[in-house]
């Protein structure tokens, strides 16, 4: 049982379990609120203290000490979503965990993130805070949820900027606390001031945390795949970083990033008529007009920097091998995706010579290059994979006075475990001969990444970072919550009220949560349940 309660936090070994237990005896049951807050912060401090690498989010404490917030700063958050917004309440009437969503936003397949959310994010809390949440006495607690990608969830206002989102609110710095499940934006508008970046749903991160707390097992996503443990341990994989293709590779998907407002190239208005009908230097005047386009989707920049390469390494005499290796595999459309190669835009464009479409490769034939990018909104497994590999990482940095931020990625550090470039790829190249001329502290960066993924695979660094999304996270508005009786009961029970209950949960264990809603309003292909269907199951 050590191993799955002890934790190692900032180095520092502690029990959350043992310490809360000996905060509510100390206070007689834990019903003295306001020392049972002074305890529990006492806890979370002596867990931030030790030599070794530190793994919180050095915005936390700035963004989230309030005094008091109520439920009015909940709602008033609310109104900048159009989806995927949830009002996470903790009933202490009831002793439950009930998620609320609202009638005015959308409501589409991906809302369900919250039946993944609520199961993990219950049980973790009752585990981390047992002294807060303990039935009658133990106080209301209410919060925002947010999930996905900030550009998609908010309203128009606050895309474009019009809005500075909260910070324009009337409640000012006192703006409700969200708990964010994806990427956020920050030093930006478009940034919520108060929001912080907890796992993403598809990383499996809060699976893994509560696989961690019942068996004490490393979970499948933080568990080296078979062609990593050979990358890792350099078994089967002869390649050394010096001898390792010297290109900048990366293969992805079509898509929108999670910041700015890029465009993919126009045939009408990018490229004049002479570039598009050129007998001769067709690609490199196609490449040259489109390299001129401002606002051009850094992955289309990418497959120009591509066509750029490979006239340039054409013409060298002996031929080399370009710098630049960038290409679209799949693209997206109404909801489905596809693979480039079968697209007729992207038959287009390579008919003019630019390199755009691609099949994807193993991940075995990627770890041959010395060089990969992660551009914006990566995937934790596309992220967790070329860290692990034997190159070096350049990883877009967007903008750095708005770095773009998920739980994962804080976790790595400019320099260390990679090299940032600007979303405009504009330094990529700059970076790839700098890496060329400094082997060494190249190389250093991509091995220290390595041990890094390596490292994520222990039971104390799983501990660690769970710790981090939940205890340390949230434990700065624990007891800030002003819980006025009656209100919240009230609203639970107002049937005339635009919230309504998705699911409900104990968190005693994970599988003991009810669905509440009803999935009518979806196209039947769509449709997890029906509301009669859940009551009947059950």
């Amino acid at each position: 049982m050590a191993a799955i309660i002890a934790c190692c936090v900032l180095g520092v070994v502690f029990n959350p379990l043992k310490n809360a237990n000996e905060a509510a005896h100390e206070v007689g049951g834990a019903h003295d609120l306001a020392k049972v807050r002074d305890l529990s912060m006492q806890i979370v401090s002596d867990s931030e203290t030790g030599e070794s690498e530190t793994y919180s989010d050095p915005e936390v404490a700035r963004k989230l000490q309030l005094e008091t917030y109520t439920l009015d700063h909940v709602l008033e958050a609310l109104k900048f979503f159009n989806t995927n917004a949830f009002v996470f309440v903790y009933y202490e009437q009831t002793d439950e965990f009930i998620a609320l969503y609202d009638d005015s936003l959308r409501f589409t397949s991906a809302t369900r993130s919250i039946y993944t959310i609520m199961p993990q994010l219950s049980f973790l809390l009752r585990r981390y805070f047992p002294y807060r949440f303990f039935g009658p006495g133990s106080g209301d607690w209410v919060a925002l949820l947010s999930e996905g990608n900030l550009y998609e969830i908010t309203k128009p206002d606050c895309k474009k900027g019009v809005l500075d989102c909260g910070t324009d609110l009337e409640m000012g710095e006192e703006f409700a606390p969200i708990f964010h499940f994806g990427n956020l934006i920050l030093q930006s508008k478009r940034r919520f001031p108060s929001a912080v970046s907890m796992p993403k749903v598809d990383s499996g991160l809060l699976e893994c945390f509560t696989q961690m707390f019942i068996s004490g097992t490393v979970c499948d996503a933080l568990t080296p795949q078979p062609w990593q443990e050979m990358l890792l341990e350099r078994q089967g994989f002869n390649a050394t970083f010096e001898n390792l293709i010297p290109q900048v590779f990366w293969r992805g998907t079509d898509e929108q990033p999670l910041y700015g407002d890029y465009e993919k190239p126009n045939v009408v208005t990018d490229v004049s008529e002479t570039a598009l009908y050129a007998l001769r230097k067709k690609k490199e005047k196609v490449a040259e007009e489109l390299m001129a386009k401002e606002n051009l989707r850094p992955t289309w920049r990418g497959a120009v920097l591509t066509a750029e390469a490979e006239v340039v390494a054409g013409r060298n005499k002996p031929k080399t091998t370009p710098w630049a290796n960038i290409k679209l595999i799949s693209y997206v459309d109404k909801g489905k995706t596809y693979e480039t190669p079968t697209g007729q835009e992207y038959l287009f464009w390579g008919n003019t010579g630019l390199p755009t479409a691609a099949t994807d490769v193993h991940p075995l034939t990627q770890a041959k290059y010395k060089y990969h990018l992660i551009i914006g909104g990566d995937s934790f497994t596309e992220t967790f994979k070329k860290l692990s590999m034997p190159g070096l990482v350049f990883r877009v940095e967007n903008d750095p006075a708005s770095p773009i931020q998920d739980y994962i990625t804080e976790h790595f550090t400019a320099g260390s475990h990679y090299v940032p470039v600007l979303p405009d790829l504009s330094d990529l190249k700059e970076k790839f001969e700098w890496a060329q001329n400094n082997t060494e502290e190249a190389e250093a960066i991509a091995t220290l990444s390595t041990y890094y993924v390596r490292k994520m695979g222990l039971q104390n660094m799983v501990m660690s970072l769970s710790a981090n999304a939940i205890a340390q996270k949230i434990s700065p508005v624990i007891f800030s919550y002003e819980s006025v009786p009656g209100v919240l009961g009230a609203l639970l029970a107002d049937t005339n009220s635009s919230l309504y209950p998705l699911m409900k949960c104990t968190g005693r264990t994970i599988d003991d949560c009810v669905y509440m809603a009803d999935e009518r309003n979806l196209p039947e292909e769509e449709r997890f349940f029906t509301l009669a269907e859940n009551v009947e199951s059950a």
